[in-house]
């Protein structure tokens, strides 16, 4: 674990210092490819954030690791983060052994998602689900809790099959709450939109 760890702190802190010379906005929110997804599936997980959350995000793929505990990775990720990062989403492969989906720190606005968890077969629902928990992710490291909406992308869910049901969109307020923190945190909107509305009900 400890050079997993080693190995990350070197590889997110050379990304960190490109960022800053690329032509990009001065806050984003990253997504770390540390899973080994391909640029295509990483494209467009970014696209989905940005379409649902109308805030920059950027994308860096780095080695793959494979992690043994979430939550123990937090600390290293969290003293690479440098000013060019209003929150890290960082995507792991995990052990058998790890259950948790995901592990959130909104101290340091940072969450992970165990890429491992979210597999099948099926390709569009894999994406589909990791398009939700980075999304999720971006959401909780800025320290919004939960929403109570049912179709929200930020409720909370029994299983996988429960976290299916949701939509990759945050709904009012919870929306709301959101753009205020990220602009307090000088992430910068992308368009000028109304907020989502809900699904019907039926």
């Amino acid at each position: 674990m400890k050079k997993t760890l080693t190995i990350l702190a070197v590889l997110v802190a050379v990304l960190a210092a490109n960022a800053e010379t690329t032509n990009v906005p001065a806050k984003v929110i990253g997504i770390v490819n540390a899973a080994g997804l391909t640029a295509n599936m990483l494209q467009a997980i970014r696209q989905a954030a940005e379409k649902s959350l109308n805030v920059p995000f950027e994308a860096v793929t780095i080695e793959p690791l494979v992690a043994t505990n979430l939550t123990a990775m937090h600390p290293v990720v969290a003293k690479q983060k440098n000013e060019h990062y209003a929150a890290m989403v960082v995507l792991v492969s995990a052990a058998t052994s790890v259950v948790s989906h995901a592990s959130y720190n909104t101290n340091t606005a940072v969450s992970i998602v165990n890429v491992t968890a979210m597999q099948n077969a099926d390709a569009k629902l894999l994406q589909a689900r990791l398009n939700k928990q980075v999304i999720r992710g971006a959401v909780f490291a800025l320290g919004i809790p939960p929403s109570k909406d049912p179709f929200c992308v930020s409720r909370d869910y029994r299983n996988l099959d429960d976290f299916d049901k949701v939509v990759p969109v945050l709904f009012p307020p919870w929306q709301f709450r959101f753009t205020k923190e990220a602009e307090n945190k000088g992430l910068s909107s992308l368009v000028s939109r109304r907020p989502p509305r809900p699904p019907m009900r039926q």
